[in-house]
């Protein structure tokens, strides 16, 4: 699995990103990230592995008063242009702030890729008493055409080890996880439906993909040769491309 190269630049996330937001029906992450944060517009935000910076953008566009910062082990990535936001390239591991300086921390889908103990200790020394974690994940069981179809026909006949991308911190094992730091933590779960219009969409989310998968690029054609067999099966027998997606956000105090 090459991090590296996934997120050397945000094409990769990007093309995932508009695709789930342009085919799905359900409510934003983003949003429900802000909402959960119940926000004055005074705190103090750091968002960790914060990617493009939507989130930050976000609030930076409607006015947030308290500081905004984001880091990011890999500097490619980032592309807020709110000159508000703070940028720095750190990994979740060894942030680079004194004790309780953030009043909130966000870390979307972005805890599975890291030590995930040492990231939950260094996000809990630079919160402030009182303050949240925002952590959003997966569920093992999202994508179940994608991730339960496809992956299970290509593992069985390629005989190739399907990468398990977010098994370190999943919504079914991220609270006992998050309990050994804070006291109180809560799920609050997300599901909806991304509905292809044709089979190419789905392909370039596949395709999306491809830096996590340690194989050739012969293999990896196969494997984008199986996804489209299964896309076309599953046309023929419905009559429509769907997934549902399963994901939520830990909020932790």
């Amino acid at each position: 699995m090459d991090l590296a190269k996934m997120y050397s630049n945000p094409a990769n996330l990007e093309s995932r990103r508009v695709i789930h937001t342009k085919y799905s029906s359900g409510p934003s992450l983003l949003d429900e990230t802000i909402r959960l944060a119940r926000l004055s517009g005074a705190e103090d935000v750091l968002d960790v592995g914060c990617g493009q910076g939507l989130v930050l953008q976000s609030l930076a566009d409607k006015g947030h008063k308290g500081r905004l910062v984001g880091a990011d082990p890999y500097k490619g990535m980032f592309q807020a242009t709110n000159p508000k936001i703070e940028f720095l390239v750190s990994k979740a591991e060894g942030l680079p702030f004194r004790g309780a300086e953030f009043d909130r921390v966000i870390a979307n889908h972005m805890l599975y890729h890291t030590e995930v103990q040492k990231a939950l200790a260094e996000i809990r020394r630079v919160l402030k008493p009182g303050g949240l974690l925002l952590a959003s994940t997966n569920s093992k069981d999202s994508k179940p055409f994608y991730r339960g179809k496809c992956m299970a026909e290509v593992g069985a006949r390629l005989g190739i080890k399907v990468p398990d991308v977010i098994g370190q911190f999943t919504l079914e094992n991220g609270e006992a996880q998050l309990r050994a730091f804070f006291s109180e933590v809560s799920l609050h779960k997300i599901e909806f439906t991304i509905t292809y219009p044709s089979i190419k969409p789905f392909l370039d989310s596949v395709s999306g993909r491809r830096h996590f998968w340690d194989v050739t690029d012969e293999q990896w054609g196969k494997i984008l040769g199986i996804c489209r067999e299964m896309a076309e099966k599953e046309i023929a027998g419905k009559g429509k491309l769907q997934d549902v997606a399963r994901t939520g956000i830990f909020v932790a105090k």
